[in-house]
């Protein structure tokens, strides 16, 4: 015997509608009901723009920032992560256009702001991406913007998209904190603090250029406070610098003690990052630096700082 279900009296939630209504100062109601229920619990919505792949972060970023006022703009609903799953997920909703209801506040007319979620045949770009097998990104935020990197995309059961979205390098919490108390000279160690907290502001906002150019300082700074602190001349240039210890690598014929090739190609990765900024440069190879390529030099910069034990 089958039990009776009250279709009425069930309580929508953002997981699982499929077209959602929006006011401001007035709850988010499931538009698939008749009654329209709210959603409880009320979700928080984001305002969202898609940057495909291959375009400029730097670029896709200064664009996206404009859209972001824009109440025809994509929505995302984060959906927090649930066992076994351990990434955060995340629901699109797309704009449908004005819809005026019946306030059951007041008995006024409440224009509304309809958005569905689309299914896996939709043919969005975020989707037809994804399927390609290459994913692209959901810029949120203003002043912070925040840069979600799409995982990938499940289909749930009754056949709507849930994106598994990864953020990427956001704020500062992958920075730990400096010790520099082996440095001798205050104003050396005055000069990496502040490329140190640029270069966290410069991941923030997403900046490929200021990434590439205070990690290179302080990378510069590092090597010559190990070159003197082993008895090594300082030569003033950085490239010269490095150049000064595959010498004393070759001559070795093994690993330097006071600084792995871990260590070594890290720094010459960063000096060369710094100079794919310059134009000519850029020209040469025909691309400018990507903000994802200029991020992942930061390992490599707190790889360098471990060894030359400046973190606390």
């Amino acid at each position: 015997m089958s039990t009776p279900f009250d279709v009425i009296s069930a309580v929508p939630t953002i997981n699982t509608v499929k077209t959602i209504m929006v006011a401001n100062n007035y709850p988010v109601l499931a538009a698939d009901y008749e009654p329209l229920l709210p959603l409880n619990p009320h979700p928080v919505l984001l305002r969202a723009y898609y940057i495909a792949p291959g375009i400029d972060l730097d670029d896709g970023v200064s664009v996206g920032r404009t859209f972001l006022d824009n109440p025809t703009t994509h929505l995302l609903a984060p959906i927090p992560p649930q066992p076994p799953m351990r990434e955060m997920g995340a629901r699109i909703f797309v704009w449908k256009g004005k819809r005026t209801v019946v306030s059951p506040r007041n008995s006024k007319n409440l224009e509304m702001r309809e958005y569905y979620c689309p299914d896996r045949n939709a043919g969005h770009e975020w989707i037809s991406n994804s399927q390609q097998g290459t994913a692209g990104y959901f810029l949120t935020g203003y002043s912070r913007a925040n840069l979600w990197h799409i995982d990938r995309i499940d289909v749930t059961g009754y056949d709507n998209s849930v994106m598994l979205i990864l953020s990427l390098a956001s704020p500062s919490y992958g920075f730990p904190s400096l010790n520099l108390q082996s440095i001798p000279i205050p104003l050396i160690q005055a000069e990496i603090k502040s490329h140190y907290e640029e270069l966290k502001k410069a991941i923030a906002s997403i900046s490929s250029k200021s990434v590439a150019t205070h990690a290179r300082s302080i990378a510069e700074a590092v090597v010559r406070h190990l070159l003197e602190q082993n008895g090594q001349s300082y030569k003033g240039e950085f490239s010269k610098n490095l150049t000064t210890i595959s010498e004393l690598r070759i001559k070795n014929k093994a690993e330097l003690p006071w600084i792995s090739d871990l260590a070594y190609h890290g720094a010459q990765r960063i000096r060369l990052m710094h100079a794919r900024t310059h134009v000519a440069r850029a020209v040469r190879v025909g691309q400018s630096l990507d903000s994802e390529l200029a991020a992942s030099c930061v390992e490599d910069l707190k790889q360098l700082l471990r060894e030359a034990r400046l973190l606390a």
